[in-house]
């Protein structure tokens, strides 16, 4: 046999070595590409787009225009793309042209829009059926009352509850409303006027922040036991940070939250929603702005956001939230106009926004080591932070979409039937269900190992299957009418299938459930 020569050997090892290593960063900045929806160019279809958001199974969006007439425009996602299939007239007036925002239901039936008070207005909640397409304006409240409405969130999965928030700060409350007969079920005094309002997507807790002397703490309401938990900075860190900003960044399980920071020493609040207790970690004493969280889906790390006030630029910083220890940290000297930070639900990924100059930017970031992937210019104009959440991520990881500029980012990495690596999404109940993995459907029990050293077991097409790995939990949709978390038995109606609790697995293949 002819042997190789050693130089040639080291060459061919040399270029299948680079050849992998393309191959890994290509695997990781799987390029997204940038576009607009369907007839967008930038704006054109929209006279001022406001809010839009994303269905729980990311079969649609929804856009809602602020313009002086306003309308809502549904996209559904078909064929790896979004397409226009309906538009709803609001019929409302906004002459100031009030930037609206929106809220879905858990079950896609039923959508919120807010209008926030104007100078000769009062605020609007209006309710639109889905399946009707027909808007009720809402008006629990007075409209010759003095008091109005300043913020709204949706308390149970189908809808038929909000919690609204009042804008007096001499009588500060929060009204737990039943939408189908308009009307106020219970209030509950609070001792400052409510900033947000966000729920878990449990929906068994709302988490509340505050305007004003209270801008530092926060409360918990418990929906079914409806106490209120109210948790304060301590006082030796409260001169060292700022207000409370609330966020969207839960993990799946319901046991975490994290929250942002309008200024102060760059920090990581991290609430603990099965203890209710608040744990608040400086990441650096020297770097002082606004600091912005989110969560990977199984709760085990933070990447933040903390913008450098004294100079361009930004940190990002990850940390570690079981013992609260920061692995890595890089900064940014382009910027210090960070607007909104997401995790994909592969958690490979972080989308940051940020303004640069008068354009918004995209940045792609690699979780693992922090550094940058991509960069996308999304928009020739600035972003607006809305609530914190300009960026909304399908719950597969397909696309995601920027309220502002109506950008769509699509991922390669989305999931398919020939996708190399499984991809997660959340159920109302708070689990980990995977659609497909590897070249084919996962059988019950099977188990994928992806690339971040997480193992999913498939979603049970029978509750009377057993999942090799995992708890068993029925879905928690709400046209289920009995399916209980934990339930063997699935409940009657519509996607009530049974599913399974995802598995983390260490290096030495040991395999730990989630509880």
């Amino acid at each position: 046999m002819r042997k190789v020569k050693k130089p040639l050997l080291k060459l061919a090892w040399s270029s299948i070595f680079c050849f992998l290593l393309l191959f890994l960063f290509s695997y990781l900045a799987r390029a997204e590409t940038i576009n607009f929806l369907p007839k967008c160019d930038n704006i054109s279809c929209f006279s001022k787009p406001g809010s839009a958001v994303i269905s729980n199974d990311g079969k649609f969006v929804l856009v809602v225009d602020s313009s002086s007439s306003p309308y809502l425009k549904k996209y559904e996602y078909l064929n790896s793309s979004l397409s226009s299939t309906n538009k709803i007239p609001l019929n409302i007036s906004n002459p100031s042209l009030t930037l609206l925002k929106i809220w879905l239901s858990n079950d896609g039936k039923r959508a919120y829009i807010y209008k926030g008070p104007s100078a000769n207005t009062k605020s609007i909640i209006l309710s639109v059926n889905l399946d009707t397409n027909s808007v009720k304006q809402l008006n629990f409240y007075s409209a010759s009352s003095t008091d109005d409405i300043g913020t709204i969130g949706i308390l149970t999965g189908d809808g038929n509850k909000i919690i609204a928030g009042n804008t007096d700060s001499k009588s500060s409350k929060c009204l737990i409303v039943d939408a189908n007969s308009d009307s106020i079920e219970k209030t509950l005094q609070v001792n400052d006027t409510v900033s947000t309002i966000q729920i878990t997507p449990d929906f068994k807790k709302a988490i509340i922040t505050y305007k004003g002397v209270l801008s530092q703490s926060i409360s918990i309401y418990d929906v079914q036991t409806g106490t209120l938990n109210t948790l304060n900075t301590p006082d030796n860190l409260f001169f060292s940070i700022d207000a409370f900003l609330n966020t969207k960044a839960f993990d799946v399980n319901n046991k975490k939250q994290l929250l942002a920071s309008l200024g102060g020493k760059h920090v990581l609040h991290l609430l603990d929603l099965v203890n209710e207790k608040l744990i608040i970690d400086i990441l650096d004493n020297n770097s002082v702005g606004f600091s912005l969280p989110a969560i990977f889906p199984d709760g085990s790390t933070a990447i933040v956001a903390g913008v450098i006030n004294n100079q361009n630029g930004y940190k990002v910083y990850k940390v570690n939230l079981s013992n609260m220890r920061t692995e890595g940290s890089v900064t940014f000297n382009d910027s210090n106009d960070v607007i909104d930070l997401k995790i994909t639900p592969d958690q490979r990924k972080a989308y940051l926004l940020v303004n640069k100059g008068s354009k918004s930017v995209l940045k792609i970031i690699d979780t693992n080591t922090l550094s940058l992937l991509a960069e996308h210019q999304l928009s020739d104009k600035k972003s607006i932070r809305l609530d914190l959440d300009p960026i909304s991520i399908d719950p597969y990881g397909r696309y995601a979409i920027k309220s502002d500029s109506l950008s769509v980012i699509n991922s390669s990495s989305s999931s398919s039937s020939t996708s190399s690596s499984s991809t997660s999404s959340t159920t109302s109940g708070g689990v980990l269900n995977v659609s497909v993995c590897g070249n084919g459907s996962v059988e019950p029990g099977e188990e994928c190992e992806t690339a971040n050293g997480i193992v999913f077991a498939t979603s049970c097409t029978n509750c009377k299957l057993t999942c090799n790995k995992g708890t068993k939990k029925c879905n928690l949709n709400s046209s289920c009418t009995s399916a209980p978390a934990n339930s063997n038995v699935p409940g009657t109606g519509s996607n009530c299938g049974c599913y399974c609790n995802f598995v983390q697995v260490r290096k030495d293949g040991e395999s730990i459930e989630q509880e």
